[in-house]
C-alpha cells in the first residue's frame, strides 16, 4: 500500500520557465513624481519615475482580482520594478504612448500609461525574481538559489459525518473533550479509511457529562496525492526545480500519516520526528511545508447534473530555530477550487489541475518573503 504523502526536496534555483500562451489584457494606470527644477520643467528622470509608478498602478488594478500570491509577489517588488525590463521581455506592451501634465505650483509631473498586460508572463517572471534575487535590472534582492524545501502533503476524501453522544461520569473537574477511537482499514487500492473525531462539545445533564460530537469519516486517497504530486512537480520544473526526494523512505512519513487520518492535531513528537529526519537528510533543507489536500464529499452540480467536489489546499511554512526545533514563519492560504466532471475521480482531477499552479507559486512567495525578512 501506498502511503499517501508528498515530499518534495526542491531546490531553490533559477527559473528557467517561460510565459505560457495568454490574451494579454487592457490596463490604464497613472502616476506621480515632484521635482525641484528651478527652470525648464521635470527632467526625464523625474518622467521615468512617474511613467514607472503609472505601469504599477495599471498592473497592480489589472490583478487585483488574481491570487493574494501574485499581489503580494508584485508589491515585493517596490522600487526595485523596472518598466523597462518587463517591457523588453513582454509582460507590458504600451499601446499609446504616455502623455504628461505637469503642474508649476506642486512642481509634480503626473505620467498616464495605456497598454496591454500579459498575466501569465507576469506571473511567470515574478517566480524567476524571487529564484534570483527578488529584483528586477540588478538590484540587490533576497536569493533562493541555494535553499532546499521539504513538502509534505496528505491527500483526503471526506466520506460521511457520524454524530453520537457518549455520556461519562461527571468528576470534580469536568471533562473537556474526549477523543473518539478510530479504526483503520487497508483496502486493495492503496486507500486507507479512518474514523476521527473533528468536533466536540460538553453538555452536564445530572451527574453526567454528555459529549456531542461528529466524527469525520475520511478516506486517504493515494490516486489523488500522486497527482497532486506530479502537478506540483510540473509547475516546479518549468521553474527550473530539481533534486527530488521521495518522502516514502523517511518514517515520519507514516506517522503523519497516521496523525491526519485522525484529525487535524499532529502531536509534538511527530513534528520533532519530522524536524528530526529531515535535518539528518540535508542540512541545506531549511524549511518545510507540511499540509492537506482535502475533498468535499460529491454533490450534483445544478448546471450540469455531474458530480461536483471541493479540493481544498492548506497548510504551514516551518523553519529551523537556533536549537534545531521547529517553528511556525508562515502558513499558506486557503486555497480552493471546485472541479465537475463525468465521474467523482474525474471531478478531483480537474480540482487537482486547477490547485496546483495557485500552491506552487504560494509556497514561492512565502519562502521568497521568508527570505526577505531574514
Amino acid at each position: 500500500m501506498k502511503r499517501p504523502f508528498l515530499l518534495l526536496t526542491l531546490a531553490l534555483i533559477l527559473f528557467a520557465g517561460t510565459a505560457g500562451a495568454a490574451t494579454p489584457i487592457p490596463v490604464k494606470g497613472q502616476g506621480t513624481a515632484d521635482h525641484d527644477a528651478l527652470f525648464g520643467g521635470a527632467n526625464k528622470d523625474v518622467k521615468w519615475v512617474a511613467r514607472r509608478d503609472a505601469i504599477r498602478n495599471a498592473i497592480n488594478s489589472a490583478i487585483s482580482n488574481q491570487s493574494e500570491s501574485l499581489r503580494e509577489q508584485f508589491r515585493s517588488l517596490g522600487d526595485n520594478f523596472s518598466p523597462d525590463d518587463f517591457e523588453k521581455k513582454g509582460i507590458i506592451k504600451e499601446k499609446l504612448k504616455s502623455m504628461f501634465e505637469e503642474d508649476k505650483k506642486t512642481k509634480t509631473v503626473t505620467a498616464f500609461f495605456n497598454g496591454l498586460l500579459d498575466v501569465s508572463a507576469l506571473r511567470d517572471e515574478l517566480n524567476a525574481l524571487a529564484a534570483r534575487g527578488g529584483a528586477t535590472e540588478g538590484a540587490s534582492g533576497v536569493a533562493l538559489s541555494k535553499d532546499k524545501v521539504a513538502v509534505f502533503f496528505t491527500a483526503r476524501l471526506t466520506a460521511e459525518n457520524i454524530k453520537f453522544d457518549a455520556k461519562v461520569t461527571k468528576t470534580e473537574t469536568s471533562q473537556a473533550t474526549k477523543e473518539a477511537e478510530a479504526s483503520q482499514k487497508a483496502t486493495d487500492d492503496g486507500v486507507t479509511t479512518n474514523e476521527a473525531t473533528l468536533k466536540q462539545k460538553q453538555v452536564t445533564v445530572g451527574g453526567s457529562t454528555t459529549l456531542k460530537a461528529e466524527k469525520q469519516k475520511y478516506e486517504l486517497d493515494a490516486p489523488s496525492r500522486e497527482l497532486f504530486g506530479s502537478g506540483l512537480l510540473d509547475r516546479a520544473s518549468s521553474k527550473g526545480f530539481n533534486r527530488i526526494v521521495g518522502g516514502e523512505t523517511m518514517e515520519s512519513s507514516a506517522d503523519l500519516d497516521m496523525a491526519y487520518g485522525e484529525g487535524n492535531v499532529i502531536p509534538a513528537k511527530i513534528y520533532k520526528k519530522v524536524a528530526a529526519e529531515v535535518r539528518e537528510r540535508s542540512a541545506k533543507i531549511k524549511n518545510i511545508i507540511i499540509g492537506t489536500l482535502d475533498f468535499s464529499a460529491p454533490s450534483k452540480d445544478p448546471v450540469t447534473g455531474q458530480p461536483r467536489v471541493l479540493g481544498t489546499v492548506s497548510g504551514k511554512v516551518y523553519g529551523f530555530d537556533e536549537d534545531g526545533e521547529l517553528e511556525v514563519v508562515a502558513a499558506l492560504k486557503g486555497m480552493s477550487k471546485h472541479g465537475v466532471a463525468a465521474s467523482e475521480q474525474d471531478a478531483r482531477k480537474q480540482a487537482i489541475e486547477l490547485l496546483t499552479e495557485e500552491a506552487m507559486d504560494e509556497i514561492i512567495t512565502k519562502l521568497s518573503n521568508k527570505k526577505r525578512n531574514e
